[in-house]
């Protein structure tokens, strides 16, 4: 097979001015809009975790480029502040690039203005093996919870025949616009070149326009995901041929977005992290976690020695005297597990027992009447009430007041004139 760069190529961007679209998150109401069948090409809307096991916070990384309102590409935050794409998309130079995080850039989660972007300088317009670009962003991305996924600058590593994730904001059918979402696909590398992977579906899945710059994932044994190329371009042009990943550890690729990372992007927070009061802070790859625990949660040096936040009540504040629940069920702590009881479901009712503890008891004289402890006022003037199991009764007119709401300290109770 000749080299790619011989190739007829499809390149992958997508033009948003042919759609009708502008920068704006929201468009003209022409109707109603029907949710794609196909996404990216026959994908999914998450990833398999089989291949990439990402945390949601990691997915986020992959977001939407609006290229100036008037194409479009994917690209995947790789650091705090810095986005990988490719170079195609920023080699027309638009007037300025946004970066949108969620699942549908018409209802983004964040949308994130672009200070700066370079192509490689290597690329020149027609170059695969360098078509690379690094957008710097305004405001970091991690700051609200996305955390990056690294990109692989070392050392280079072979994917011939791995299954791959791919995924990007294109078109879920070739020749066709109107997708707004993120999808995903696992594709196969089929073919690996010094400085390029190509990769392949079965001739029923791919990638297409608007997925340029999306990454290509693989999860290495040792270092976690990682981004090992950003999509270039295809052969074909029903999207379901080859596609085309310049390699991120080619060194004059690794050199390049070297460039642009920092020496130290979790600016001093350390693997093995730290407590800010019951707040644990660590160095995650390239990102910074912010974990706030859970009440039933420590922040404590855990069995790695890592200061993470730690179960320290498996029972998350559940008593062994219990409580019952809005559905009538009963639950309670034991011996270090939650327990539950359906009650209704045997005609049972959550009560406190003789030993003072919430467990499914038989029908009491209460539940004939439907009573509880706020209780309830009766035509005759008395005052009703469930308490310890029993139905209590007291006429308020016979003390000359009358039956009604006395606060939630009292509930229904008799009342002075």
């Amino acid at each position: 097979m000749p080299h790619p760069r011989a190739l007829h190529l499809v390149v992958l961007a997508v033009c948003l001015q042919a759609c009708g679209s502008n920068s704006s998150t929201t468009s003209t109401f022409c109707g109603d809009e029907k949710t794609a069948r196909s996404p990216i090409i026959n994908g999914d809307p998450i990833w398999d975790p089989s291949v990439v096991p990402l945390t949601e916070a990691q997915a986020n990384a992959v977001g939407f480029l609006n290229l100036g309102g008037r194409a479009a590409c994917t690209g995947t935050l790789i650091a705090p502040g810095i986005v990988l794409t490719a170079a195609h998309c920023v080699f027309s130079r638009p007037s300025y690039i946004q970066f949108y995080t969620g699942d549908d850039y018409r209802f983004p989660t964040n949308v994130y203005d672009a200070s700066s972007w370079q192509a490689h300088p290597y690329y020149g317009g027609r170059y695969v093996d360098y078509d690379l670009a690094i957008v710097e962003l305004e405001t970091d991305p991690t700051m609200h919870g996305v955390q990056p996924i690294p990109a692989h600058l070392e050392p280079p590593t072979s994917l011939a025949g791995q299954n791959v994730q791919a995924v990007g904001y294109g078109m879920t059918r070739a020749g066709t616009s109107g997708n707004t979402r993120k999808w995903w696909t696992v594709l196969r590398v089929t073919r690996e070149y010094p400085t390029i992977f190509q990769v392949t579906g079965e001739f029923s899945n791919g990638t297409c326009q608007g997925d340029s710059g999306g990454p290509l994932l693989w999860n290495d044994p040792t270092l976690g995901v990682e981004v090992h190329g950003a999509l270039s371009s295809g052969d074909s042009e029903d999207c379901l041929g080859n596609s085309f990943y310049p390699r991120t550890d080619l060194p004059d690729n690794a050199a390049f977005i070297r460039t642009y990372i920092p020496d130290d992007p979790c600016d001093g927070e350390t693997v093995e992290g730290r407590c800010d009061g019951n707040t644990a802070v660590y160095c995650d790859g390239a990102a910074i976690v912010f974990d706030e625990c859970d009440p039933w949660e420590t922040c404590q040096l855990d069995a790695d020695d890592h200061y993470r936040c730690v179960v320290t009540d498996p029972c998350r504040g559940e008593t062994w005297e219990g409580r019952c629940n809005d559905t009538g069920g009963a639950v309670w702590c034991e011996d270090g597990s939650i327990m539950g009881h359906d009650c209704l479901s045997f005609d049972y009712t959550c009560r406190m027992n003789d030993d003072g503890l919430y467990r499914c008891m038989p029908p009491g004289p209460c539940d004939a009447e439907g009573l509880d402890w706020n209780g309830t006022c009766t035509e005759d003037g008395h005052v009703r009430w469930c308490e310890d199991g029993e139905v209590r009764d007291r006429d308020c007119w016979k003390c000359d007041q009358d039956c009604g709401w006395a606060g939630d300290y009292l509930g229904n109770y008799c009342l002075d004139r």
